[in-house]
């Protein structure tokens, strides 16, 4: 039997599109298994039974490249019936079908959410595309930027706090010796909370659940959901993606980016907006693993704290960002005082390693065999020319690879990365 293709909306340049009917659970269902030999126990339902499914596939995982868990060849027989358990679980998991398109399904638990979208994943990674998520705590939620959720009132007030987020950012930064231009600074005050016109979306889906629990509704119905994109249509589409600013080490723990749907047709969108719901368990608890350890996603930021706390209280102050600055500047040398981490966190090395490691999340993927890395070129033009500010960054990481015993895998992107930008004359 010929291999089920993808829906139209998650085609890949290879790939035919089909009727409109065929719903995402059921191409990946087609893939990843034939039907079992024997009915699939019920306890697959369970969300304690998903959950140790995942802790096995991450203890199996020895390193990452992006969001993606390498394993080594010699587990190979390991991971591939790990695989085989985590498709029956899955197909124990799907409670009901979506019931309008573009909703995938309804899972039984928000492990069998993790690990249906971690699959989906890494079936389309193999099929050398990118996904982005985006985890909510109401299904019913539309994927509105929240500054046009506001009156007219509030948006007029929050465009004089944005503003000033942005200036005191981008000045705080200069006075340490580093670039930041106005969608870096907008990437920043969008994830501490100001209302702006970008979406927080992650390439790892764990965070996407983990967040979708998080959140807040004051529906005791609701049920969250996980929204995902396929990263080069809705490039196609018009829509930007803002890389995140690597002062922001947190947002780098949740791999996250910005989206600005900017001009992009909405009905276009639409097509182009998948999501899948579940239902919480709460009988396990969620966390984020990464090769054995659990990731702290919400670790706060003195000095953006701080930042941010100026910008709200101090908004209409007109001439005061010089003692603005100073006073962050202040909280970030204490900050550095403090670990390591936040002395580490103001080393170019560190930002040069941020920005080169984003471009593995979203354009670069690498065949089976690890012997040949592939850009998603049409991915990277829209990241460079719309993040002019990573350029020279991305620049340096490419000569440090070069001059170094770097990795395989970073050499490789290098390569890619360094015949591209010299063809199109960047850096």
């Amino acid at each position: 039997m010929a291999e089920a293709q993808p829906p139209a909306q998650l085609r890949t340049q290879n790939s035919e599109p089909i009727a409109e009917e065929y719903f995402v659970p059921n191409w990946l269902a087609s893939r990843w298994t034939d039907t079992p030999d024997e009915p699939i126990s019920p306890a697959l339902r369970e969300a304690q039974a998903a959950a140790e499914l995942y802790r096995a596939y991450d203890d199996l995982a020895t390193a990452s490249l992006g969001s993606y868990r390498l394993f080594a060849p010699e587990a190979r027989e390991r991971v591939l019936a790990l695989q085989k358990q985590i498709n029956e679980c899955l197909l124990a998991g799907f409670v009901a079908q979506g019931e309008a398109p573009g909703i995938a399904g309804y899972l039984a638990s928000e492990w069998h959410a993790a690990l249906f979208l971690l699959r989906m994943q890494h079936t389309m990674y193999h099929a050398h595309s990118h996904l982005a998520f985006r985890g909510q705590a109401d299904a019913h939620w539309k994927l509105t930027p929240s500054v046009f959720r506001q009156s007219a009132s509030e948006a007029t007030l929050s465009r004089k706090r944005v503003q000033k987020f942005c200036e005191l950012f981008v000045a705080v930064l200069k006075h340490m010796g580093f670039s930041a231009d106005e969608h870096t600074a907008l990437a920043a005050a969008q994830h501490y909370g100001l209302p702006t016109p970008l979406l927080d979306f992650t390439t790892d889906p764990m965070v996407a659940v983990y967040f979708a629990l998080r959140g807040k509704t004051n529906d005791p119905e609701a049920l969250p959901n996980v929204w995902f994109h396929h990263i080069p249509n809705l490039l196609e589409a018009g829509a930007r993606i803002i890389v995140p600013p690597a002062c922001v080490p947190r947002l780098h723990l949740q791999r996250g980016l910005f989206i600005d749907y900017g001009q992009s047709r909405a009905a276009q969108l639409d097509k182009l907006s998948f999501q899948i719901r579940f239902l919480p368990s709460l009988k396990e608890p969620f966390e984020v693993f990464w090769l054995g350890e659990i990731l702290p996603l919400e670790q706060e930021s003195l000095w953006l704290n701080e930042l941010l706390a100026t910008a709200i209280s101090e908004a209409n102050e007109v001439g005061a960002l010089p003692r603005q600055v100073e006073r962050v500047v202040q909280m970030i040398e204490t900050e550095r005082r403090l670990s390591i981490e936040n002395e580490a966190l103001w080393n170019l090395d560190g930002w040069i390693a941020q920005s080169y490691h984003f471009f593995y999340q979203t354009c670069i993927t690498v065949q089976d065999n690890g012997q040949h890395s592939i850009l998603l070129t049409e991915v990277a033009k829209a990241l460079l020319r719309d993040n002019p500010v990573v350029v020279p960054l991305l620049t340096q990481a490419i000569k440090n690879a070069e001059q170094t015993h770097a990795a395989q895998a970073d050499l490789q992107m290098a390569r890619l990365l360094e015949a591209y930008m010299n063809e199109n004359k960047l850096g």
